[in-house]
């Protein structure tokens, strides 16, 4: 009686670890499927931030893109100020007041020294127009002996050389000016518009020490 029971236990033994062995399998076989996706999720992860770097690479490239445009107009805008720049214009060591009328200028005499620069503000009082010319001896008599062949029509000069501004009637202008070490290419004013200089519309240019 005693072996029976003890045969009896040992199947029921044997028939409960079947049963239970199972469900470990099933466990070990989800086990593996959710570390792949735990595997996965990390790619997609690491890929997303490989992503995120190469764009905020691409950012940083945009920026430095940007700033070296900014610095190049920066450049163009100041060699473009430069260009704008008159020759022989600049901060005018002092100014000048000049009245033209018929047929004269006042002053009549203009002391300069080589270096200066002097900014001439010009008033044309009078009821013609009229131009306030920096020049020289020489120069005027060439003019005058070709018979003012550097004006057009419309009164505007051809010669590089001298400094020429045409003042309309009741109208200003000015001209800045800085006077060379040669002191004989600028020793006179002079209005050229024709018969205006021969009736007397000159003046003198005097250099003196600074």
């Amino acid at each position: 009686m005693k072996l029976r029971i003890l045969v009896l236990m040992f199947v029921v033994a044997l028939v409960g670890a079947a049963c239970a062995s199972p469900s470990s399998s099933d466990d070990d076989a989800e086990a593996p499927a959710e570390v792949s996706e735990a595997a996965h999720d990390d790619e997609a992860a690491h890929d997303d931030g490989e992503a995120a770097h190469d764009d905020g690479e691409a950012a940083h490239d945009d920026g430095e893109a940007a700033h070296d445009d900014g610095e190049a107009a920066h450049d163009d805008g100041e060699a473009a100020h430069d260009d704008d720049e008159p020759v022989g214009a600049g901060d005018a060591d002092r100014v000048i007041a000049v009245e033209m009328t018929e047929l004269e200028f006042s002053p009549v005499e203009y002391a300069v020294f080589a270096g200066e620069t002097i900014r001439f503000e010009v008033t044309n009082e009078g009821l013609i127009e009229h131009e306030f010319r920096l020049s020289n001896t020489h120069r005027i008599e060439e003019h005058i002996a070709a018979g003012h062949a550097d004006h057009d029509a419309e009164g505007s000069h051809h010669e590089d050389i001298d400094i020429v501004l045409l003042v309309q009637p009741g109208e200003s202008g000015d001209v800045t000016f800085t006077f060379p070490e040669d002191t004989n290419l600028f020793n006179e004013i002079a209005c050229l518009l024709p018969g205006h200089y021969e009736a007397g519309m000159k003046g003198s240019i005097i250099y003196t020490s600074a």
